[in-house]
């Protein structure tokens, strides 16, 4: 049976204190077909020097200016000759049989990327409870629209326990760098709108470590609320209509030609239904835009449709 490589990214910064224990983890697969690129992100800790001097040759270590955790990764997905891609956080762990089970995964199933649930662990790797960290626990049902879950309820997927195909990163390009919380959950909107299937496994093989340093400990509500609407948006843009469609026949008017672009009314229904507040502004924006376009206001003719109390329905808070 083929071996095919897997390339195995982890972004580090200022992870001296969990590095070592990462990077064996990964050296101490059963999957013997791997290259691990470690990426530190100008780390100002000694990361960048415990690593060199602890694994030499037997990793591919680069070092460049702080850009943030897309533009490391992205640094890594240059970098990259496997056949699939593994990420990793600097502060977490991999169970030995991580990349052999995913593999075996990949061969019985037809999913572009895969994920599983992971244990969740402190910073001195004692085993937190699934409660912690709900989300990443939640029961996904069999022939779920990832497109659509992802789009209405958030991100319900484990970075560091990702594994994709190479062929994805050719398909729909590399991670947002202008994102700082959420450029992983906009990738897996970005690939499940673009018609990828993504799916998450019980099995554990990563160890997913909280602590007070986690960037995303560090970030503001408003910082992450901000990002997912931007992100929203922009998946609106970049998915495929058929797709987006699909997955809201209960919000959109019937279409006929399902793969013309998504009108900017359809934009403006999808984005004023959201549950977020920062969302429905969005789309209460986009109305505003519509109300200006003679064009677009010639589409809804003979349409029941009041956008002024759209509108104004959006800009309240509840």
């Amino acid at each position: 049976m083929s071996m095919p490589q897997v390339s195995m990214i982890v972004p580090v910064y200022n992870h001296e204190a969990f590095a070592v224990e990462t990077v064996n983890s990964v050296l101490a697969q059963t999957y013997p077909n791997l290259q691990i690129i470690i990426v530190d992100d100008g780390s100002t800790d000694d990361s960048y020097s415990i690593i060199a001097k602890s694994f030499g040759d037997a990793i591919t270590l680069v070092r460049r200016v702080n850009g943030g955790p897309s533009a490391a990764l992205n640094e890594g997905l240059k970098l990259a000759q496997g056949d699939y891609i593994a990420l990793l956080g600097g502060d977490d762990v991999c169970e030995p049989d991580r990349v052999a089970h995913q593999i075996e995964l990949f061969r019985a199933t037809s999913n572009d990327i895969v994920f599983s649930s992971p244990t969740m662990i402190d910073s001195n790797g004692a085993i937190l409870p699934d409660s912690s960290f709900p989300v990443l626990y939640r029961e996904i049902p069999a022939g779920l629209n990832v497109f659509r879950e992802l789009f209405i309820t958030g991100n319900f997927f484990c970075a560091p326990s990702a594994m994709l195909k190479s062929s994805v990163v050719r398909q729909i390009g590399m991670f947002h760098e202008g994102l700082i919380a959420l450029q992983d959950f906009e990738y897996w909107l970005r690939a499940s709108g673009k018609g990828l299937k993504l799916s998450t496994f019980d099995h554990r093989v990563v160890r997913y470590r909280r602590h007070s340093n986690n960037l995303t400990s560090t970030l503001s509500t408003k910082t992450t609320v901000s990002e997912a609407a931007y992100i929203l948006k922009r998946a609106l843009d970049l998915a495929r209509p058929e797709i987006v469609r699909a997955s809201f026949p209960h919000i959109l008017p019937y279409c006929a030609e399902q793969h013309t672009p998504l009108t900017l009314f359809e934009k403006v229904l999808l984005l004023m239904s959201h549950p977020l507040h920062d969302v429905r502004q969005i789309g209460s924006q986009l109305a505003i835009d519509l109300l200006d376009n003679e064009e677009e206001k010639e589409k809804l003719a003979g349409r029941d449709v009041n956008l002024f109390q759209m509108i104004f329905n959006a800009t309240r808070t509840h």
